[in-house]
């Protein structure tokens, strides 16, 4: 009040002319309103808490709708930009900011930019890898249609492949042969030789259509082949690759060293695989003939090859595994031959390939072999089943029967026989399928 003319005087006089002011309440009323006044004011602030707590929520909102909102870098640095300009404009028509707080301002939006960039980076991975998941599902699901659709040509060529590396391939090793499922090819009959002297009759499905070749023919082009270590037998195979007719029914093998074959202990292995070589169409003579480099070496003479009206049972191996054998006898009737197959055993190795429980009766009636249970075969087990009927099958082939009626037997085929219906005999067992080299 540099402008005014009053003295202290002059405010004395003043102040006594104004008329007296008077109040009724009491100095502890006059108290107790100011404090009510103080509390109404209080009450209207709010916690200190609150506005504590709505900075935190609205930082998590901001934290979780900021990514979709930000759709690429660049719009970030556009907006960025754009408040960055705003914030300049608005710098130049304001002058009461300093410089000093012009520059925190600016470090301030430079780490809210930073904390955004980083926040749009993570949700970006984010998106990046939903959207990957997302696309690679399509993806996966072609890929593996284009491999289910290409696996069987691999198959084949993997199939291909191993047939020309492993000479032998088995399809089961007490599986029976049928004609029908020989689709025109040929195979080779014979056997092979355990280390301790067993023989075990094998067929081999050749590579080749069968065009009325000889089984001579065929084993001077095949035996060769023949994988017996790899097997777990000896080696035996070929005798010779020069077996020939010499006329009628006798056959000649034109081998090095035939005593070597004749003089071995037990003679009767030599003969027991020729047997089950060439003595499967009838009686034959085989004769074995000095190679035409050894002349000091006399011709053999012939011995008798007939391997019909066989007996079979069952040569189990120590793994488990098992072999249809025939035996080293010939029987006079079918009915003799399925009861040594029930109750005898040639050989100490050899177990019966009909249970001795089975009450069963044999009848003939032209090419037909009836069998016919007592008691039914469903008491067995699946392998004892299985065994009795390839025994039953084989011997009927054996005794030139084409077809086995099984009566009371097993309405449930046996490994997929159909013992219901008569069943054709087989033309080879513990079946192998040969590749060509």
């Amino acid at each position: 009040m540099s402008g005014s003319k009053w003295n202290d005087q002059e405010i004395k006089d003043l102040l006594k002319k104004m008329p007296k002011m008077k109040s009724g309440q009491s100095a502890e009323d006059l108290y107790a309103q100011i404090q009510r006044e103080e509390q109404k004011k209080a009450a209207k602030k709010p916690p200190i808490w609150v506005p504590v707590g709505a900075g935190l929520a609205s930082v998590g909102l901001l934290i979780l709708l900021l990514p979709p909102l930000l759709p690429d870098q660049e719009s970030m640095n556009s907006s960025a930009g754009n408040e960055q300009a705003a914030y300049d404009s608005g710098s130049h028509d304001t002058d009461e900011f300093s410089s000093s707080s012009t520059e925190s301002s600016d470090d301030r939006r430079e780490n809210e930019m930073e904390f955004a960039d980083k926040e749009k980076h993570e949700a970006d991975k984010d998106s990046a890898e939903i959207f990957s998941s997302e696309e690679a599902a399509p993806e996966e699901e072609t890929s593996d249609n284009f491999t289910a659709s290409d696996q069987g040509q691999e198959s084949d060529e993997n199939q291909e492949e191993m047939e020309s590396q492993a000479p032998l391939e088995e399809s089961g090793e007490t599986e029976l042969l049928f004609a029908s499922e020989l689709n025109g090819k040929a195979y080779l009959s014979t056997a092979l030789v355990t280390p301790d002297s067993h023989i075990i009759p094998m067929t081999f499905v050749l590579p080749v259509d069968f065009s009325g070749q000889t089984p001579w023919e065929l084993y001077n082009r095949w035996a060769g082949q023949i994988d017996e270590e790899g097997l777990g037998f000896i080696e035996f195979h070929p005798i010779s690759t020069q077996v020939e007719n010499a006329g009628g029914n006798v056959l000649t093998a034109n081998i090095d060293q035939p005593e070597n074959y004749l003089e071995e202990e037990p003679t009767s292995v030599f003969e027991d695989v020729m047997n089950a070589t060439f003595g499967n169409d009838g009686r034959v003579q085989l004769q074995l003939l000095p190679d035409e480099d050894n002349n000091s070496v006399q011709a053999n003479e012939p011995f008798e090859l007939d391997n019909s009206k066989k007996g079979y049972y069952i040569f189990e191996q120590s793994t488990g595994d098992y072999y249809m054998v025939q035996s080293v006898r010939s029987f006079d009737t079918v009915e003799e031959a399925i009861y040594s197959m029930q109750f005898e055993l040639p050989d100490d190795q050899y177990e019966n390939a009909i249970s001795e429980q089975l009450e069963l009766t044999v009848n003939k009636a032209g090419d037909q072999l009836e069998i016919t249970l007592e008691n039914s075969l469903d008491d067995q087990a699946e392998q004892e089943k299985l065994q009795f009927v390839e025994a039953v099958l084989l011997t009927a082939a054996s005794f030139d029967f084409e077809e086995v009626i099984f009566s009371n037997v097993s309405k449930e085929p046996v490994s997929g026989i159909d013992l219901t219906l008569p069943v054709e005999v087989p033309v080879g067992m513990n079946t192998h399928y040969l590749a060509e080299n």
